[in-house]
């Protein structure tokens, strides 16, 4: 950036936290002023900056989140899972998977899930990317909430290729509440053969695991497991195909990375 109008006496920047800041000594105080209305939320570089004077930087407050698992909104619709992952590794953060959902005809709806692989990772990530720009979108960059939701996800493998969710979820329900049940679509809307099941209570869930992990399941030999991208869900459209949200049925899909 230069300062054009505003001759600069001495420029420097220096780490404060995660944050990074920039100093700017201007000639006189008309400057100061004249800086701060000219560059105060100007956009640069994709991001966009406050400018204070100093000793009047407004104290922000430090980024909290006690989960990995990042929701990123108003995403390009250009975007697909390498280029999420490859804009979160830019943060000097382990992207461990990168979500892009989408609809059932296989376009972006604007948002993914990023799992970075530690609690500092996800909140560097958030720090700087949060109302990062790109192709004329502002990034929103949070902790996925329904994060909480781990430890009652289920993920079931080995299923029929005709399987739907509804029989999926009436099955589960024998093992306790059935929040959502869901059937992973691939590109062209056929069946995975496996999906996700989402219980109300953590031991609703190992209930299920206990009551159908390899037995049989309309001649079928089933896996039941805990789903360890159990984060990575979506309102009414979880990391798949068609789904059940407590008595209604959706459709909706997202083609995962792992």
């Amino acid at each position: 950036m230069t300062y054009k109008s505003c001759p600069v006496e001495h420029a420097d920047v220096v780490k404060k936290g995660n944050s990074t800041i920039g100093y700017v000594t201007f000639s006189s105080e008309d400057k100061v002023n004249e800086a701060l209305l000219t560059y105060d939320n100007f956009t640069w570089e994709g991001k966009e900056i406050k400018v204070y004077k100093a000793g009047e930087e407004e104290e922000e407050e430090p980024v909290q989140v006690n989960s990995t698992s990042l929701y990123v909104g108003n995403l390009p619709y250009t975007y697909g899972w390498q280029e999420l992952k490859d804009l979160f590794r830019s943060t000097k953060g382990e992207v461990v998977r990168a979500d892009v959902f989408k609809d059932f005809q296989g376009r972006s709806k604007g948002y993914g899930i990023v799992q970075m692989k530690s609690v500092e990772d996800a909140i560097r990530a958030i720090e700087d990317l949060d109302g990062f720009e790109i192709e004329g979108r502002k990034l929103e960059v949070r902790e996925d909430r329904n994060s909480s939701k781990e430890g009652c996800q289920l993920h079931v493998g080995n299923l029929l290729f005709e399987e739907r969710w509804q029989s999926l979820k009436e099955h589960f329900s024998k093992a306790g509440n059935v929040v959502h049940a869901d059937i992973v679509l691939d590109n062209s809307g056929r069946s995975k053969g496996f999906g996700t099941v989402l219980m109300s209570t953590p031991e609703e869930a190992t209930k299920a695991i206990e009551m159908f992990n390899n037995t049989d399941f309309n001649g079928r030999v089933i896996q039941v497991k805990l789903d360890k991208f159990a984060g990575d869900t979506r309102s009414n459209n979880y990391r798949g195909g068609r789904g059940g949200f407590n008595s209604r049925g959706g459709r909706g899909k997202a083609i995962p990375w792992w």
